[in-house]
């Protein structure tokens, strides 16, 4: 799900790694955990993610714009996620975490944010 804002600063958006030969700004996401609520009957449909973004730039300025535009496209955002095909409808995204890192190896500034999200899952 990204927005005008967001795409405009950051071209590049990778799961879980920046391929080799990609030029920072780039932002990184995966799934921390995703796990199904339990009932007394099982398992229900309703599911809880912890998902992590990491904004990679090299200047730190840049990082933060980047994470702040990021933060306010997601922050407290309901509805569907994705393509109507893949069936999620999130029912609250909350902001856990956020931190500022420095990536000796590759000279970016990273600000890493972390994620809640609540949603149905057809």
């Amino acid at each position: 799900m990204a927005t005008a804002a967001v795409t405009d600063m950051c071209r590049y958006i990778y799961p879980n790694v920046i391929p080799l030969g990609v030029e920072a700004p780039a932002i990184v996401y995966g799934v921390d955990t995703d796990e199904r609520e339990r009932t007394l009957s099982g398992q229900g449909s309703y599911r809880m993610a912890r998902v992590s973004l990491d904004v990679y730039a090299p200047q730190y300025d840049d990082a933060h714009t980047i994470a702040d535009a990021l933060e306010s496209a997601l922050v407290d955002y309901a509805g569907q996620l994705g393509e109507a095909a893949l069936g999620i409808e999130v029912d609250h995204l909350r902001q856990e975490r956020r931190s500022d890192l420095y990536e000796n190896s590759t000279d970016y500034h990273r600000v890493s944010l972390q994620f809640s999200i609540g949603y149905e899952a057809s």
